[in-house]
This record gives structure tokens, C-alpha cells and sequence, in this order.
């Protein structure tokens, strides 16, 4: 991990904080290792994000990305950040692109519209429409394109107070529905971790075997 890129991240990300991360007070990096991790870890050759508030998390993908291009485990980057922008977080800091970061292919569209344009989705990331109905539809629908055996869920703005209650209801409602694993990071305005119960079967050599091999 290129620790002067991740603080370079945080430092010109607006909404780094709400992750935990830019506390002007410390150095901290709060939940940003954590999303580079995941990535780097599950080796995730395709990553997608359903909203973000200056591009924080796609940018960590990219990161990620690059490590694992650089030592021959992907042959490309594959990000996308899905954000039709209706509330307002992206359109002061991106409109067609991520300045710094052209790796980050952006859909300007609602995260119902585009789903059937994803498949084998490796690491998703959400944090579009915050409505526990459009949150839960959301996990439904992309859920339901996610590659087989080993992925990643992480779910934004999970902590348990004001509206994010709905978030962390509607994630917990479907990892239960689903049979799924769900840890829930109470840092900044929390994140909740959705991960497929039966990856613990096969252990890390046949999550970096199936990543490698598979197409």
C-alpha cells in the first residue's frame, strides 16, 4: 500500500471525513485502508460504485488497482462509478470525469437503469439513494451481479442514528435474507462489510486461484 497516495486520497477527497478519514486533528486514515484492502486482497478485477461524494471510494479502487496491475494480477483497470447526481454530492466536484483519475469510467444515471450493464462484479461499493427502500433494492439488484464464490458488499453510511438507520436496516435485512456475512464498522458514518458465508470453505488459495483464473 503506497501509504503517501492513500493520505494524497484523503487529503483532496471533500467528504473523506464522513469514512472516518481526514480528521485535521490526526493522522488517521480511518476506514480508507479497509476499501484498499478488500480490493488488494480479493485481488478484484472489477469494482463498482453506486454513488460517491468526490469520487472517495472509486479512487481507492483505482489505487488498489494499480498495485495489482503493477504486479501482474490484473491486466487492466475496471472501475465504475454509477451517480446520476439528483442530491447534489458529485456535480462540484465531477460532472465526465475525476480530475487526476481518468481510470474511473462514469455513469451518469440511476443505479436502476444501468444494472443489467454489470455482471462478475468483484468489489461493489453503495452509497447512492440513502432510503432504506432504495438501499435494499439497490443490494437486491446489484447483489444479483456479483461474480461467483468471492466478492465484496461494503455499504456506506451505516451508523445508527437520523436517517442512516433505514441504510443499516435494509443491509442487514437482505444479508440475513441471503444467508450472508455482515460486520458493521461504527467509524465515521459506518460501514457496513457483506461478504458470501461459503468463501470460508475454501481459504485464501481458492479465493486467489478462482480470481486469477477465472476468463
Amino acid at each position: 500500500m503506497n501509504l503517501e497516495k492513500l493520505y494524497e486520497i484523503i487529503r483532496t477527497s471533500k467528504y473523506s471525513n464522513s469514512h472516518g478519514s481526514g480528521d485535521p486533528r490526526l493522522f488517521y486514515a480511518g476506514l480508507a485502508p479497509i476499501y484498499f484492502s478488500l480490493i488488494y486482497s480479493m485481488i478484484s478485477k472489477k469494482c463498482v460504485c453506486l454513488g460517491s461524494g468526490d469520487g472517495f471510494v472509486p479512487k481507492l479502487m483505482v489505487s488498489a488497482q494499480s498495485e495489482l496491475i503493477k504486479e501482474g494480477l490484473i491486466p487492466a483497470y475496471d472501475v465504475t462509478l454509477v451517480d446520476a447526481n439528483l442530491s447534489g454530492w458529485g456535480d462540484r466536484f465531477y460532472g465526465d470525469f475525476i480530475e487526476g483519475y481518468p481510470e474511473i469510467n462514469i455513469v451518469n444515471e440511476k443505479t436502476d437503469d444501468v444494472v443489467q450493464s454489470f455482471d462478475n462484479i468483484s468489489y461493489l461499493h453503495i452509497d447512492a439513494d440513502h432510503s432504506g427502500e432504495q438501499v435494499y433494492k439497490d443490494l437486491c439488484n446489484y447483489g444479483n451481479r456479483m461474480q461467483k464464490n468471492c466478492w465484496a458488499i461494503t455499504c456506506h453510511d451505516t451508523c445508527h442514528y437520523n436517517h442512516t438507520i433505514e441504510v443499516y436496516n435494509s443491509v442487514k435485512r437482505w444479508a440475513k435474507e441471503m444467508d450472508h456475512d455482515l460486520v458493521n464498522f461504527p467509524v465515521g458514518m459506518g460501514t457496513a462489510l457483506i461478504m458470501p458465508k461459503h468463501y470460508h470453505k475454501y481459504g485464501t488459495d481458492f479465493f486467489c486461484y478462482n480470481l486469477i483464473k477465472e476468463e
